[in-house]
């Protein structure tokens, strides 16, 4: 069944292409990231975070437009050796991209993730001001429940016939000023119904093509690529030398600010990508989970020291010679027991000892029956 995702076959598995559509979804956290760092530092850079998301897909569509035309494929497809390809001809034979196939790439990859991540904010600031809005309008009612409010009738003398003309002049007004509400909050709630029904049906069909995929049903792996009539193939060797060729003739031809500007964008995918990994290294670094996994590392290498032995008391009976002889009696101790002090006693001496005063006769610490623990010597 799988046969087709082999190493030596055309066709990319579909961790392959799982990796490069992820690929791209981890930059913007990490662009995100380096431009907050950077606007904290720098004022300049601070006033550029209200557009992040603006600049993250300004920059990616400038790269993205770029590999499109020199590799047939997006950034994270030809970092991993994949390209963009359609059939033609009787026999479905692999045909490279057309400028209008590139274009409308450019489009799918670009500006719909910018819209579809703009919607999903919006959905999340329009969800919130809805339910505020509910709360309200429930401690309104409240309100007007335990108040008991009833409206009056306003009777006014003599300037009524003059209120009146007022009032039928500025209906269209009010009318007009009364149904915008409701209209905004219909068209407010069909975008919070429509919104998730969108993305969950754009989500089954992306996973059914998947699995179609999977089986060998289909060669478009995303919805883009149903649409466009396109698929992902591996790079061969023939397409390298290809590209190196094309590459140095570009180079011979472009004077130096062409030069600059491709090696600035060369530049550009590397920092993007060490940026993510960084960002995805930080990530896991701070996350919950390890910190709590370090401190308990931390924790268990430090061994608190034993405690220091209690210091026997002016008053007491003092500790034998050896640490076999009970301190009361002064023979080798039977049946051992120690008081709260720590120290062993015979236990027939410990117990009449603490029974007639209450105390440890070493140390002279309180001690009572009960807390009398016999051990067991091997």
């Amino acid at each position: 069944m799988f046969l087709s995702n082999l190493l030596n076959s055309p066709n990319p598995t579909v961790f392959e292409l799982s990796m490069a559509g992820g690929l791209t979804t981890a930059l913007q956290p990490a662009f995100d990231y380096l431009l907050v760092t950077l606007g904290e530092r720098y004022a300049t850079f601070f006033r550029l975070c209200a557009w992040k998301d603006e600049l993250y897909y300004l920059l990616l569509g400038i790269i993205e437009r770029h590999y499109l035309q020199v590799y047939d494929a997006c950034f994270s497809e030809n970092f991993y050796a994949l390209k963009r390809v359609k059939r033609a001809g009787p026999q479905g034979a692999q045909v490279p991209l057309s400028p209008r196939d590139k274009l409308v790439s450019l489009f799918f990859v670009t500006l719909i993730p910018y819209l579809r991540m703009k919607t999903v904010k919006a959905h999340e600031v329009l969800a919130v001001e809805a339910q505020q809005e509910e709360q309200q309008e429930m401690q309104e009612r409240q309100r007007q429940q335990r108040e008991g409010s009833s409206s009056n009738d306003e009777h006014v003398g003599h300037g009524q016939n003059e209120a009146a003309m007022v009032a039928r002049g500025s209906s269209g007004t009010s009318s007009a000023v009364g149904r915008r509400p409701r209209l905004y909050k219909r068209l407010r709630q069909m975008f919070l119904q429509g919104v998730p029904l969108t993305l969950a049906g754009y989500e089954l069909w992306g996973f059914y093509l998947k699995i179609l995929f999977m089986f060998q049903r289909t060669e478009h792996f995303s919805p883009p690529q149903w649409l466009q009539g396109i698929f992902l193939a591996r790079v061969t060797g023939d397409d390298m030398r290809a590209q190196a060729l094309a590459e140095e003739l570009r180079d011979s031809h472009r004077g130096i600010v062409g030069k600059i500007a491709s090696k600035g964008i060369s530049f550009l995918r590397t920092a993007l990508v060490a940026s993510a990994l960084i960002f995805k290294l930080l990530e896991w670094y701070y996350s919950p989970e390890n910190q709590s996994q370090r401190e308990q590392n931390k924790n268990a290498q430090i061994i608190p020291p034993p405690p220091m032995p209690p210091r026997p008391s002016s008053m007491g009976v003092g500790l034998p010679r050896h640490p076999r002889q009970c301190p009361l009696c002064h023979e080798p101790r039977v049946n051992p027991a120690i008081s709260s002090s720590g120290i062993a006693f015979c236990f027939i001496c410990i117990h009449r000892h603490v029974l007639e005063h209450g105390a440890c006769p070493v140390t002279g610490t309180p001690c009572q029956v009960s807390q009398i623990r016999r051990i067991f010597e091997s």
